[in-house]
C-alpha cells in the first residue's frame, strides 16, 4: 500500500488489487485511510493509527481526541 498524506491529520492509503487490503477497526469493511491523530496529555506521544472507512473515519473525529467510545462502535454494530 502506498501511503499519501492529506494533510489533515489524516494517511490516505491507496491499493493496487490484489495487495492485503486493511479492514476498518470498527465495522470490517475495507478501509481507505489511517487516523494520524497524535495524542496529547497522558497519551502523548502516541498516535492512533486505526484503519477506518469513510464513514467510520467520519463519525471517528466527531469523536474528543479520536477516542472510540463504546456507542459509537455499538451504534455501528462494532466489536468493543
Amino acid at each position: 500500500a502506498m501511503k499519501v498524506s492529506s494533510g489533515d491529520g489524516v494517511t490516505i492509503f491507496t491499493c493496487s488489487r490484489g495487495q492485503n487490503v486493511l479492514r476498518c477497526h470498527y465495522c470490517g469493511r475495507s478501509a481507505t485511510t489511517r487516523c494520524s491523530f497524535q495524542f496529547k496529555g497522558k497519551l502523548k506521544g502516541k498516535v492512533c493509527d486505526k484503519p477506518l472507512c469513510d464513514h467510520c473515519l467520519q463519525e471517528h473525529h466527531k469523536k474528543p481526541m479520536c477516542r472510540p467510545h463504546k456507542e459509537f462502535i455499538a451504534k455501528i454494530g462494532g466489536k468493543w
